[in-house]
């Protein structure tokens, strides 16, 4: 049974992934950062266990024409997806209610 298509936007992806992955390349800190390892093996372990992730890596790789060949491409894509998740996370603002005005 294949995994439902998730609802993740390429158009919106793509500049970011671009970003993180220009300044992975940039700085050359790569092994230095944890976050940059964490990302990679994120980007591994999920290729293999999550087959939605799956899905999301197969998609970019249609919308690029290009595989994600690379330990930085890897780590630059979850970092971008990450940013997209959290970016869909509305911040919690306090209502007026929940103000204090002591």
């Amino acid at each position: 049974k294949k995994p439902a298509a998730v609802a993740v936007d390429m158009e919106e992806l793509e500049p970011v992934f671009e970003k993180w992955y220009s300044n992975f390349y940039r700085t050359h800190d790569d092994n230095d950062s944890k976050e940059y390892r964490e990302a990679v093996k994120t980007f591994d372990q999920k290729s293999k266990n999550d087959p939605e992730f799956s899905s999301i890596v197969q998609q970019f790789t249609n919308h690029r024409c290009d595989f994600i060949s690379s330990d930085r491409e890897a780590a630059a894509f979850v970092m971008a997806l990450d940013d997209l998740e959290k970016a869909k996370i509305p911040e919690m603002v306090p209502s007026v209610q929940q103000l204090c005005f002591a």
